[in-house]
C-alpha cells in the first residue's frame, strides 16, 4: 500500500546523527508501518528482515525513542505522527494538525552536541587510575 508522507524526516537526518543500524530500524519501520505509523512488527521478526541480531534492533528502538521518531513502547509503538506514512495526503494533514492542536505529541530531539560523541570503536583508550 502507498502511504503519504512529509519529507521533513529526510531533512532532518544528518542532524540527528543516527547510528547505521538504528538507521537500518527505521528504514524498516517506515516500510512495515501501518497507516497512522503503528508498527506491528515484532523486534525479533524486525532483526531476522535486517540480518541484525535482536539486541542491535533493541538499542536502535531506543536511539529512535530518545529522538521521539518512535513513540511508545512494546506492543504500542508508532511512528511520529509528523513522520508516519497516511493513506492520503488529506489523512496527513489532519494527523499534523492534530498532533499541534493537541501539544501531547513530544518534538522531535536534535542533539545539540558541543563536542560529537565518539563513534563505536573509535573511544580514546581508557587508563588505569592508582
Amino acid at each position: 500500500m502507498m502511504l503519504y508522507s512529509s519529507t521533513a524526516l529526510w531533512s532532518i537526518l544528518p542532524d540527528l546523527d543516527l547510528p547505521p543500524a538504528a538507521m537500518r530500524v527505521l528504514a524498516r519501520l517506515q516500510s512495515v508501518q501501518q497507516p497512522g505509523g503503528s508498527i506491528l512488527e515484532s523486534q525479533v521478526d524486525m532483526a531476522a528482515a535486517l540480518g541484525i541480531s535482536q539486541v542491535t534492533v533493541s538499542r536502535s528502538m531506543r536511539t529512535l525513542r530518545e529522538c521521539n521518531l518512535v513513540i511508545g513502547a512494546r506492543g504500542a509503538k508508532r511512528l511520529h505522527p509528523l513522520i508516519a506514512g497516511y493513506a492520503s495526503s488529506e489523512d496527513y494533514e489532519h494527523a499534523a494538525i492534530e498532533a499541534v492542536r493537541r501539544d501531547d505529541i513530544p518534538d522531535i530531539t536534535v542533539p545539540l552536541y558541543v563536542q560529537p560523541p565518539p563513534r563505536v570503536g573509535h573511544a580514546p583508550p581508557l587508563s588505569a587510575v592508582s
